[in-house]
Formats: structure tokens, sequence, C-alpha cells
């Protein structure tokens, strides 16, 4: 699919005036939409059985926070354990379709300033500021979300109804 979407854009460049196409295509094709590619997969990846089950109307409160727990456990373990798996999957992506890799040890040039000296490594910037920050953020956002003391209520409630719909039958 990637090649297909690389073909239209060439297509739309030729016919692009103001060359908003040759941009975007020059971005594609570099290594870092082809990180952040694969991270969102990843992140998407770990994260879909739980977006499901928090979507489903007939939701089990004790399944949904045991699901969310789950989740925080396999992003850490990811944040901890996966950067060399992601890295190799970009690299043989970029292989697959002629894109140059960058070399992690080498300096890393922010493309925004490619004069101005960061100070930094491709793998600084690839594994610390971004791997790990985004990763870091959502397991900030699930703990915010559902930290300890909601979990407990939420398991709380589900035991009352549990207690109630006893008594009713």
């Amino acid at each position: 699919m990637f090649q297909t979407i690389i073909k239209v854009l060439e297509y739309v460049e030729k016919e692009d005036k103001d060359g908003k196409a040759r941009g975007i295509l020059v971005y594609f094709q570099s290594f870092e939409f082809v990180f952040y590619l694969h991270l969102m997969l990843t992140i998407l990846t770990i994260t879909n059985t739980l977006s499901t089950a928090l979507q489903r109307k007939d939701q089990d409160i004790v399944n949904a926070v045991n699901c969310v727990r789950s989740t925080r456990n396999h992003l850490d373990r990811a944040r901890r354990e996966e950067w060399e798996k992601v890295v190799d999957e970009v690299y043989e992506f970029c292989d697959k379709h002629d894109i140059s890799k960058l070399e992690m040890d080498e300096a890393y040039i922010d493309p925004t300033k490619p004069r101005k000296k960061t100070g930094i490594t491709n793998k600084h910037h690839f594994q610390v500021d971004c791997f790990n920050e985004i990763l870091d953020w959502l397991l900030q956002e699930l703990d915010s979300r559902f930290n300890e003391t909601s979990s407990q209520l939420l398991h709380s409630i589900q035991e009352i109804h549990s207690m109630i719909s006893m008594w009713t039958v």
C-alpha cells in the first residue's frame, strides 16, 4: 500500500503548482515518518483490545479495569523492551522501500533547524525524546484516568451490583 501512496503523490506532484505534494512526498520517504508510522502501529496494536473493550455497551466493569491494567503493563513492557524491535522494523521497511536510514550513533539534526547543533545522537532523539516520551505520556494518561482509587471504586460498585442482583433473583 505504501508504494501506491507514493505513486499517487508522485502523480499529484506533477500537477501541483505550489509544491505541497513534493513536501509530503519527501516527508513520507523520510526515516522520521517511517519511525512514527511504526511507533503508531506498535501503540495501536497494544491499545486495540482496551479500545474495543471500552466501546462495548455491555462492558463488565471488572473486566474493563483488568483490561486497563493489562494494557498499562503491556505499554510499560514495550517501553522497556521493544525499542530495538521497533528500530529493526523501521530499518527493514526503509530497506524494502529504498528510504535512507539514519545511523543511531550519529548526531541528530533537527530538520527545522539543520544548522544548529543539537548535542544529541539520533538514538537519543528517537528513543528518549520520541519513543519513551510518547509511551510515558500514554502511561501517565492511563494512570490519571484509571488510578488505583478509581479502580477500587469500580470494583466495589461491581460487587454491590452483583450482590443486589443476587438478592433480587
